[in-house]
C-alpha cells in the first residue's frame, strides 16, 4: 500500500508514460494546413520579389539606356552587338507599351492619369537624350568611312535604329547625309527605309519637320545608280505630298527598274493621281507569267533563287500593291479604263496561284461595274 501511495505523490511530469493504445489517434495534416504552412509564405515572398524587380528596374532603366549606347561605340566586336540587341529590344518593348498604356500602368513611377504607362520624360522614341546619342554615334561612324564589312553592318543597324524614334527634327538630318553615294549601298538603303518609317508615322502624329530639304535629298538619291536605292526613294517620295515631290515621281515612272516604276506609280495613286495607270497594266499582264520550273535546272545556284525570289515573292507583292491602288484609284479613272483594267484582272480573278490575290482581283472587278 506505501509504494502505491508514494507513486501517487510523484509529480505530473514525473509519471510514467502512457501505454501506445491509451493516446489520442493520430490525424493526418489537412490540406489547408499545408497551403497556410508552405504556399502561402511562399507566395508572399515571391511577390514581395516580384516588387522588388520591378522598382529596382524601374530605378535603372535610365541608366540601363544610356549604357547601352555607350557600348554601341565599343571597339570590342561583341560587346557591341550585345549592346545592339538590347538597344533593339528595349525601343520594342517600349514603343509596345506605348501602343497599349492601359495594360503597362504600373511599368513607371511617373504614370499620371493622363500619359499612364511612361516614363516621366517620355517613352525613348520621343526621348531627345536618346535620338542624340545614336545620331552622335551615327555621324561619327559615318565620318569614319570605313568600310570594314563588320562597320557596315553596324552602320546600318544604326540607320534602321533612328527609324525607330519619333523625332524627325533630331534624326532625319543623320538620315539624309547616309544617303550620300559616298557611303555603302546598304547603309543608303537602310537609311531610307528609315526616312519612310519616320515620315510615315509623322504625318499620322502630324508632326512637321522641313519636307522640302527632304524633297531634294529624295530627288537626288533617286538618281542613284543602285536599283535599291532608286526604289526606296521613289517609295519615300510617295509618302510626300507635296507638288515637287509628286511631280518627280511622274518623271521616275520611266525609270529603267519595274519596282522603282510600280513604287512610283503607287506612291502617285497613293495621292490620288492616275498617272502610273500604264504601269499597273504592264503589272496585271506581267502577273500571268508562270515560272518555267524545267529551266531551272540550267541555272546555277544564284540564278535559281533569284528567279524563284522574282515569282515567289516580288510578283505577288507587286500584284498585291497595284490591286490595292487600283482600288484606290477606283472613282478617279474613267469608262474605258475601267474596262481595260476589268479585262486584265479576269485571268488572275480565275487562275492566279494565290487564293486571297484571286479573291482580291474579282472584288476589284465588282467595284468597277
Amino acid at each position: 500500500m506505501s509504494d502505491i501511495q508514494e507513486s501517487a505523490a510523484l509529480p505530473e511530469a514525473s509519471q510514467p508514460p502512457a501505454a501506445p493504445e491509451d493516446l489520442p489517434p493520430v490525424q493526418p495534416p489537412s490540406a489547408g494546413f499545408i497551403m497556410q504552412l508552405f504556399l502561402i509564405p511562399a507566395i508572399i515572398v515571391a511577390a514581395v520579389i516580384g516588387i522588388w524587380v520591378l522598382f529596382g528596374r524601374m530605378a535603372g532603366a535610365e541608366q540601363d539606356w544610356r549604357q547601352l549606347v555607350q557600348d554601341l561605340g565599343s571597339e570590342n566586336e561583341h560587346r557591341r552587338w550585345r549592346a545592339a540587341s538590347g538597344l533593339a529590344h528595349m525601343l520594342n518593348a517600349d514603343r509596345q507599351r506605348s501602343a497599349n498604356p492601359a495594360a503597362n500602368a504600373f511599368d513607371s513611377p511617373g504614370a499620371t492619369s493622363a500619359n499612364p504607362g511612361t516614363k516621366p520624360d517620355g517613352p525613348l522614341a520621343t526621348n531627345p537624350d536618346v535620338a542624340k546619342e545614336l545620331v552622335k554615334l551615327f555621324s561619327a561612324q559615318l565620318d569614319s568611312r570605313s568600310t570594314k564589312d563588320e562597320d557596315v553592318t553596324h552602320q546600318e543597324f544604326l540607320a534602321r535604329t533612328l527609324g525607330s524614334l519619333d523625332l524627325p527634327d533630331v534624326v532625319l538630318p543623320s538620315l539624309q547625309k547616309a544617303t550620300q553615294p559616298d557611303y555603302h549601298e546598304k547603309v543608303r538603303a537602310s537609311a531610307l527605309t528609315s526616312i519612310a518609317n519616320v515620315v510615315s508615322r509623322a504625318s499620322t502624329q502630324n508632326t512637321e519637320f522641313d519636307s522640302d530639304e527632304l524633297v531634294r535629298t529624295l530627288i537626288d538619291s533617286s538618281g542613284d545608280q543602285s536599283v535599291l536605292v532608286r526604289q526606296f526613294s521613289a517609295y519615300t517620295l510617295g509618302l510626300l505630298p507635296v507638288e515637287s515631290s509628286l511631280d518627280h515621281l511622274v518623271v521616275m515612272l520611266s525609270d529603267a527598274d519595274e519596282k522603282t516604276r510600280v513604287n512610283a506609280a503607287i506612291g502617285l495613286a497613293r495621292n490620288d493621281r492616275t498617272d502610273g495607270f500604264e504601269v499597273f497594266g504592264d503589272v496585271l499582264v506581267a502577273s500571268l507569267e508562270k515560272l518555267d520550273k524545267s529551266a531551272l535546272s540550267a541555272l546555277n545556284d544564284e540564278e535559281r533563287l533569284e528567279v524563284l525570289n522574282r515569282y515567289q515573292i516580288e510578283q505577288p507583292m507587286m500584284l498585291n500593291n497595284t490591286l490595292r491602288a487600283l482600288s484606290n484609284l477606283e472613282p478617279k479613272l474613267s469608262a474605258d479604263q475601267k474596262t481595260k483594267i476589268a479585262g486584265q484582272l479576269k485571268p488572275i480573278a480565275s487562275s492566279y496561284d494565290h487564293k486571297a490575290i484571286r479573291k482580291d482581283a474579282q472584288l476589284l472587278i465588282d467595284e468597277l461595274k
